[in-house]
């Protein structure tokens, strides 16, 4: 049986895994292998803060965290990841939901890569523009898109 629940700091070390082996999984069909390694240079530290700091949840099943994400009170999603075996059935929806009842927000945004931006553009998502941006000397395509509520 899937729980959604709140992050807490215990489940850094997972979610860090999961992070990166989601980026190398499932992203790596729309980045190439100098802009993965770039993507999953985080600082684990800053990530459990940042995910401490607004509205994080987890899914898991048998304590296993599958997929993660979080939302400030701007209506802004920062992370969105679910482990690459169980994309697709579910969860990610499951998620969002989720996210979005945790602001009051009249607006919901994220920067999705180009992997996820038809996973938000089938939820209701619009694209309102494409941006090219700088991580770690590597140039990544995303897109800023948004839903009305």
């Amino acid at each position: 049986m899937y729980k959604l629940r709140n992050y807490v700091q215990s489940d850094s070390i997972d979610v860090l895994s999961l992070f990166i082996d989601t980026i190398r999984t499932v992203n790596s069909k729309d980045y190439n292998h100098q802009q993965i390694e770039a993507w999953i240079k985080v600082d684990a530290d800053k990530l459990n803060r940042d995910l401490l700091s607004s509205h994080s949840k987890v899914i898991t099943k048998n304590d296993a965290v599958l997929g993660f994400a979080n939302i400030d009170d701007t209506g802004y999603i920062d992370m969105f990841y679910i482990h690459a075996k169980h994309q697709g059935n579910g969860l990610g929806s499951l998620l969002l939901k989720a996210l979005e009842s945790e602001t009051n927000s009249a607006i919901i945004f994220v920067h999705a890569s180009i992997t996820a931006r038809p996973f938000f553009e089938q939820r209701g998502y619009q694209v309102k523009h494409r941006n090219v941006v700088y991580v770690r000397g590597q140039e990544f395509i995303n897109y800023t898109m948004f839903k009305q509520r």
